[in-house]
């Protein structure tokens, strides 16, 4: 990836005029998300910048100078896929079937058939808002579809078009569009999107009123969206401007909510799994027993995150870690998998209780723990 986008900017700027081909391997880092329409933009600069230093070849400084004078919003739109790793599958995604299935609607569909939509004599709708606690698997969902749909992806974190100097946050909202229309078919993502856009009239400076009046001028304005998919993610919906939240904006609101029972226990199947540990019957009970003291495992994370739980497991990870080789084992010297016991996960639980859920009823049934002889299960409700 990165030898093509070096050739490509090397041959835009002109072979002959290179004095070093050492530059662009230097720079390969900088410059691994930027499309064909960003390398242009950057070998205008390289030469505009070299003529003026007076180089007949173009210098390494002339480069650097270059990429530092680029703009906010180039520096953020470049920093698309990448910045997740592009690592995670859609059927990674555990539950959340009803949101999944708002964003094949509304965002790969339209991408992948565009000549059927394009008949369609109503407008459709764009733009989506992910809303729910935090660590519910937001984030990792946008991750899924970036890989999924394989498009342009610009990603805004939270309030980084934001800026000190009257007007500039302003035209980075107008830059950050400019740059999705350009590439379209195009994904425009907001993270945190309640820094961004506040209600209106709460704000003593007035920056994040004249931000949402003209986020709501870009996606209902007269600049055509077509092809520009909108997502944004919050935790906390009820401080966004209600403006923003209206049908022909943020067309579907999709709530992420805490995981089922079930969601629970496949995520502590696959998660165990996929740290390359795996889950042993230490007690010779058989299969129907097993699960049973999985349910009681689930029962005992009721409303946790998937965040949360992955921090059971990577505390339960430490623990059997620790325990290995206080025994003096020679596990995983040979790559072998780390064994883990429900004993062992249960422990992780009890240390990874999160501090929203620690009550005193919980206390209470966390000193009583999980009857696993009988099979009873502790409820926290």
């Amino acid at each position: 990836m990165h030898i093509d986008q070096i050739e490509i900017l090397a041959k835009l700027c002109g072979e002959e005029k290179l004095s070093l081909y050492n530059i662009w391997k230097d720079i390969k880092n900088n410059i691994n998300s930027f499309n064909l329409y960003d390398l242009k933009k950057l070998s205008q600069r390289i030469k505009i910048i070299s003529s003026k230093n007076g180089h007949i070849l173009i210098e390494k400084n002339d480069v650097e100078e270059s990429l530092e004078s680029l703009t906010q919003i180039d520096k953020i739109a470049s920093n698309k896929i990448n910045a997740f790793g592009n690592d995670v599958e859609w059927d990674d995604v555990i539950g959340m079937e009803e949101s999944k299935r708002i964003l094949i609607e509304t965002v790969i569909w339209p991408s992948k058939y565009k000549e059927v939509y394009d008949t369609c004599p109503i407008r459709l709708g764009r733009a989506v808002i992910l809303h729910g606690p935090s660590g519910v698997g937001k984030s990792y969902l946008i991750r899924a579809l970036i890989k999924k749909c394989n498009l342009y992806t610009i990603i805004i974190k939270g309030p980084e078009l934001l800026s000190k100097y009257i007007g500039s946050s302003e035209e980075n909202v107008r830059k950050t569009f400019e740059k999705a229309r350009q590439n379209r078919p195009s994904l425009l993502i907001f993270e945190e999107f309640d820094g961004i856009a506040p209600r209106r009239g709460h704000d003593s400076t007035g920056v994040t009123d004249r931000v949402v009046n003209q986020l709501l001028t870009e996606m209902d304005g007269v600049e055509n969206l077509d092809g520009v998919f909108v997502i944004a993610t919050t935790s906390r919906i009820d401080l966004i401007d209600p403006a923003l939240l209206r049908p022909g904006r943020l067309d579907y609101k999709i709530e992420c909510k805490y995981p089922t029972q079930n969601e629970r226990i496949l995520f502590l199947k696959l998660y165990i799994k996929k740290m390359g540990m795996q889950l042993i019957n230490d007690r010779n009970c058989d299969e129907e027993e097993l699960q049973n003291d999985l349910h009681c495992l689930g029962d005992r994370m009721i409303n946790w995150s998937f965040g949360e739980l992955k921090g059971a497991l990577t505390n339960t990870y430490f623990m059997a870690l620790r325990r290995v080789q206080i025994g003096g084992d020679t596990i995983n010297e040979k790559g072998e998998i780390i064994k883990l016991s429900i004993d062992d996960i249960q422990k992780g639980i009890d240390e990874s209780i999160p501090k929203r859920l620690l009550t005193s009823q919980i206390r209470d049934d966390i000193k009583k723990g999980i009857n696993f002889k009988t099979g009873s299960r502790v409820t926290l409700a």
